[in-house]
């Protein structure tokens, strides 16, 4: 009998999921308030309070088509006082940089609300042709939901690449 898990599904953008252990994902909010941070990347150009905390936003749509680098900030949202537009929905991920660090927080910008799941070896697959490069050095495995193909990061890596 194959042991199964359970793991949050995110949409991050048309084309791309990630999934993470249930205990990883914090919280699901489905509109924020995001504030700009001048002079960062593209792809993490705002912050949000939760709990007490300033958590940065990191839009995985933008980091993994780097043509959307140079347009506008994350989905969704403007410079807080120029938009009528609703804000983002996004899901607080828990990460540590190093198995024995302090315990940090990203929120990650979703285009829909997150997926419980079940997963297991038997789901694991190869790296599709038509997926996303730009995240590969971060993957630490691809599995098949039958819907589509999901990607298990390694968030701290990718954080801390930059």
């Amino acid at each position: 009998m194959t042991q199964s898990s359970a793991a949050w599904l995110l949409q991050v953008d048309d084309d791309l999921c990630v999934a993470f252990q249930q205990y990883q994902v914090k919280a699901y909010l489905a509109q924020t308030n995001p504030i700009a941070v001048p002079l960062a990347p593209a792809f993490c150009r705002h912050m949000i309070f939760w709990q007490q905390r300033i958590v940065p936003v990191l839009d995985l749509a933008v980091y993994s088509h780097p043509t959307r680098w140079q347009q506008a900030p994350i989905a969704g949202s403007a410079e807080p006082a120029q938009s009528n537009e609703p804000a983002s929905s996004c899901a607080i991920i828990a990460y540590r940089k190093q198995a024995n660090s302090n315990i940090d927080y990203i929120a990650l910008v979703l285009r829909q609300a997150p997926e419980k799941i079940q997963v297991s070896d038997k789901m694991a697959c190869d790296w599709p042709e038509q997926f996303c490069e730009a995240i590969k050095p971060f993957v630490t495995c691809l599995f098949n939901t039958q819907k589509n193909i999901a990607a298990v990061i390694d968030i701290a890596k990718l954080l801390y690449q930059h």
